[in-house]
């Protein structure tokens, strides 16, 4: 039926936005010309609330507006045709799909089981109707986390559909997105790959290739294999799938954010950094459009911008993501334990680390308990507080968290995932910082270099990081040249990506490497390098202060002692704030194990006392 409403041509903004008495005016001819009670009119209620959902961004008003007439509309057949009739169980089931596209989870959770049970306890309801509320029912119980009813839920949609449409219907293919991605919460990316093949060839033959529903199975399956670390095909699928997604649904449509989160996701793992920031930030633009400012969706585009920014940047979106999620998603979600994690990690960086321990705490308390405690997100978390525990010198702590961080990794992604890699590294410094156990950290590197080598289109940076790892060994062994020969490695190819954070970092290890050894004029035009490049906002509080120490005795060495006074005084200065953001939170114990992370902190202030000529003599 052609709806009136419809008709006249008359768009949402026409309907609710201005004037509003004269909408008002509009509904109430429409109920005097149909009847309040009629079908017709129920339909009428219908499409005006999904011509109002269909508003680029959804204010209050428009919400408010949405439920009031699906409210009205389930009201009327409740009382015309009865509360347990499946027109009652189809309106819910629209209601709850308008409240789960504006992210009211919950809510829609609540509809979509009310409706269930009528249309099961309905001699009359059809088998695509009960298949359809399944499926819509376990669309949302995977946005609140629940992934187990969920995978139960779309595979009895799932039965159902292939029998009374065929196996390769586009609705089996619909449902198995919605099974593929929820397999891929829980890790199983493997099992997920072979429902994406499955999907990607129902919909070509339903299709064809030129069609946007391709589109969708190409981004999909894109995400899939990016999960993987299988990045060069990956990026073909996603690029792919955005070539379909503009020809067929413009430069503005709303399924063009998630295509854009896919692609920048994949340009960031191969070192793109400038390409994916701006695939994120167009991403940002389109899904605010569409689904307003406090969308679930626009959390995650959110949390991937921040991992592509640092510093203040980065922890201002990642707030925001964390808002949005707890708000809409409630506190234990599993994204809310992931948000967590970010913001915490940012706040070690800008070494906040009595602000990052409780954020951090909590995330790995979320992710156990939602996730169980062998998913990667349990891992995420862990290596994240394994990096705050080093910071504040508990290094048991940090080890057993890395190492059993390496467990999950090893079992949930496999063996041989840039992941693992990544865990190698950080477990290969904490054991060499314990005597003795250099050669079993350089065995864990060797371990990690070769997962990566072998890692098509890997993100150079994740081989120069493993590389500096092994150029600090050898420093530690006193192997001069082979550490040297490592940072040159790692050097060219921090040039290659243009990452300023890894060139500051090698050019410090370059520079200390030379101090070392006593040649503190070759030293200095590397801590020089090295410290500019950190005020320019390329390093992390510590990293800048240690900076300002080691910039000072090469200084000092050289008889520079005017200008070592000066980088002397910024190193305490910086030193100083470092301790009052984080003592304070911090048993007595880990107190004193914080400061033995500080050891140039004692002879420093001598150094700075006898060279105003009021203390012993300098101390190196």
């Amino acid at each position: 039926m052609i709806l009136s409403a419809l008709l006249l041509g008359l768009t949402p903004a026409v309907f609710f936005q201005e004037p509003e008495d004269d909408y008002r005016v509009f509904l109430s001819e429409l109920e005097e010309e149909y009847g309040a009670e009629s079908d017709k009119f129920v339909n009428i209620l219908l499409a005006l609330a999904n011509n109002l959902a269909t508003e680029n961004s959804v204010s209050k008003e428009l919400e408010k507006e949405i439920v009031s007439l699906m409210d009205r509309a389930v009201l009327i057949l409740e009382k015309t045709k009865g509360p347990r009739h499946p027109d009652v169980a189809l309106m819910l089931f629209h209601y709850g799909n308008l409240l789960s596209d504006q992210g009211s989870y919950p809510k829609a959770s609540r509809l979509f089981e009310k409706s269930l049970v009528i249309i099961e306890q309905s001699a009359e309801a059809k088998d695509d109707d009960l298949a359809g509320i399944i499926w819509g029912l376990a669309t949302v119980r995977v946005e609140m986390g629940f992934y187990e009813e969920a995978i139960g839920l779309f595979k009895r949609s799932l039965k159902i559909y292939e029998a009374t449409r065929g196996p390769e219907h586009p609705h089996v293919a619909a449902v198995l997105t919605g099974l593929a991605a929820t397999l891929e919460r829980q890790d199983n990316f493997v099992e997920a790959q072979s429902v994406h093949e499955s999907i990607l060839r129902i919909v070509k033959k339903s299709y064809g290739p030129d069609h946007p529903d391709v589109g969708k199975a190409l981004h999909n399956f894109g995400v899939n294999l990016y999960r993987q670390g299988i990045l060069p095909e990956a990026r073909v699928y996603l690029e792919q799938s955005l070539m379909l997604a503009e020809k067929h649904l413009g430069s503005d449509n709303r399924a063009l954010g998630a295509v854009l989160n896919g692609l920048g996701l994949v340009l960031r793992a191969q070192g793109s950094a400038i390409e994916a920031r701006q695939k994120f930030r167009r991403a940002l633009v389109i899904v605010e459009n569409h689904l307003g400012p406090m969308h679930p969706a626009l959390a995650i585009t959110l949390f991937n911008l921040a991992n592509s920014c640092e510093g203040v940047e980065s922890a201002q979106y990642l707030e925001r993501a964390l808002a949005i999620a707890e708000k809409a998603l409630g506190p234990n979600h599993p994204d809310v334990g992931k948000y967590l994690r970010g913001l915490g990690h940012s706040f070690i960086g800008m070494s906040l680390l009595s602000k990052a321990r409780p954020l951090l705490e909590r995330s790995l308390g979320i992710s156990e308990k939602r996730l169980g405690p062998n998913h990667s997100e349990v891992a995420h978390s862990l290596k994240s507080l394994s990096r705050l525990y080093r910071e504040m010198g508990l290094q048991e702590n940090a080890r057993q968290c890395m190492e059993r961080a390496l467990a999950i990794y090893e079992k949930s992604l496999g063996p041989n995932h840039p992941e693992v890699a990544g865990a190698l590294n950080g477990l290969a410094l904490l054991i060499s910082g314990s005597d003795g156990e250099n050669e079993e950290g350089y065995l864990l590197l060797d371990r990690a270099l070769k997962i990566l080598n072998n890692t098509p289109s890997i993100h150079p940076l994740k081989i120069a990081s493993v590389l500096n790892s092994m150029a600090l060994i050898k420093g530690a062994q006193g192997l001069f040249e082979e550490q040297m020969n490592l940072l040159e490695r790692v050097l060219e190819l921090a040039e290659e990506s243009d990452h300023e954070q890894m060139k500051t970092t090698v050019f410090a290890n370059i520079s200390s490497a030379f101090s070392r050894q006593g040649s503190f004029e070759e030293a200095l035009p590397f801590s020089n390098k090295a410290l500019t490049s950190a005020e320019d906002g390329h390093a992390g509080v510590n990293l800048t202060a240690s900076l300002c120490h080691n910039s000072a005795l090469n200084r000092y060495h050289l008889g520079l002692n005017g200008d070592a006074h000066s980088f002397f005084k910024r190193n305490v200065q910086m030193e100083l704030l470092n301790l009052s953001r984080n003592l304070w939170a911090m048993t007595e114990t880990e107190r004193f194990q914080y400061l033995k992370t500080k050891p140039g902190l004692e002879p420093l202030l001598l150094n700075l006392v006898a060279m105003q000529g009021n203390g012993p003599k300098q101390t190196d």
